[in-house]
């Protein structure tokens, strides 16, 4: 039996049993990972990075025809050879995984010879978070989640995380006493305890976001163009922080309200500020269907109770509108339909600029 409790991600990579497992994914096998991991729980972050890297081969290579795979496969085993040791209690033959994943085969020696010749680790200290998690691994508890259901995580100041799938997060035992800090990599979405003096401070990518208390998620997948933040409750400031540093700095931060996102692009490096999908009204239902039931009302007063019904700031010139009505029901339609139907009306249009909405248009006769 293998000594696995020494394995590096690539050590895993390499062993044909251990791929098996990922690849065929059979009772047995699955029996042995998951006890193994019980009685080792110190090597879960490893043997994850090292599954999720044969699943990202796997899927990455699919398109290759069957022609290809054998070609690659000749020339990438001899280059194999020179540097895998033989384990002989867990070889498989090889023949028969490559008609059960062949494709999944190439791309990982492939990766293998390159990593041996470079001496480079895809995973460890290569992303964000594991830099940021790395030389504090002894005073963090890290939850992983493999499934495709969500997963509760209690922090210790009685907050709460609902951690998403493929998704991972880290905080400390126990919180500092000037602030709290929460690592992640994937989506969460946060329910913050209160404590204006200990600030909330979540590192994702290259996004750094910090609150007293609020609820809003983070979408920070290492593979997405985009990391976001979106706020359901309160209010989060969010600034980009230095790429590949412990300590962020603060380059450009905006502050974040209900409905409200804000979208780092990965390619541009840009950090900007504008309105959910889908805004949701911020009253309760029963307060705010009786505001959205309008006849010969002032347009200007049909922005202000949809603005105050939002949480969303609507910016218009009430000079200009100041003639302008409005006789309509709108407690069915989405906040765009509303205004929509509004704008079409009046003959005007709107726009979302910096996460507020802006009406333009002209004098009602």
């Amino acid at each position: 039996m293998e000594d696995y409790t020494k394995y590096s991600i690539k050590d895993f990579v390499l062993d044909e049993f251990f791929c098996r497992w990922v690849i065929l994914n059979s009772t047995e096998d699955t029996i042995f990972w998951e006890n193994w991991l019980n009685q080792h729980p110190d090597q879960t972050k490893t043997v994850w990075a090292a599954k999720e890297l044969i699943e990202k081969i796997h899927n990455a290579h699919e398109e290759l025809t069957e022609t290809e795979l054998e070609t690659e496969l000749i020339r990438l085993t001899k280059s194999r050879n020179e540097f895998v040791d033989k384990r002989p209690n867990h070889l498989i033959n090889l023949t028969k995984l490559w008609r059960i994943a062949a494709v999944f085969t190439v791309g990982i020696l492939a990766l293998l010879y390159i990593i041996t010749q470079l001496s480079i680790n895809p995973f460890i200290n290569n992303t964000a978070y594991e830099k940021r998690t790395d030389n504090k691994r002894e005073s963090l508890v890290e939850v992983i989640n493999k499934d495709q259901n969500e997963k509760l995580v209690h922090l210790p100041d009685g907050s709460q995380i609902t951690l998403k799938a493929k998704s991972r997060v880290s905080y400390p035992k126990v919180f500092a006493s000037t602030h709290r800090e929460i690592y992640l990599s994937g989506e969460a979405f946060f329910e913050v305890t209160k404590n204006p003096s200990k600030p909330f401070i979540v590192y994702a990518n290259e996004l750094v976001t910090k609150v007293l208390g609020t609820s809003f998620t983070i979408s920070s997948y290492d593979s997405d163009k985009e990391v976001k933040v979106i706020v359901k409750t309160g209010k989060v400031a969010v600034y980009s922080s230095e790429k590949d540093k412990e300590v962020s700095t603060k380059q450009v931060q905006l502050t974040l309200t209900p409905n409200q996102e804000a979208i780092f692009n990965r390619a541009e490096k840009q950090l900007k500020r504008t309105l959910i999908e889908l805004p949701s009204p911020v009253k309760p239902l029963d307060i705010t269907s009786k505001m959205l039931v309008f006849e010969n009302t002032p347009v200007y007063e049909v922005f202000d109770s949809l603005e105050e019904i939002y949480g969303i700031k609507i910016k218009y010139d009430r000079g200009l509108l100041a003639k302008c009505q409005l006789t309509a029901e709108l407690d069915s339609q989405s906040l765009y339909e509303k205004l929509t139907l509004i704008c079409r009306a009046i003959n005007a249009s709107y726009q979302i600029i910096d996460g507020e909405i802006v009406i333009n248009g002209n004098k009602c006769n």
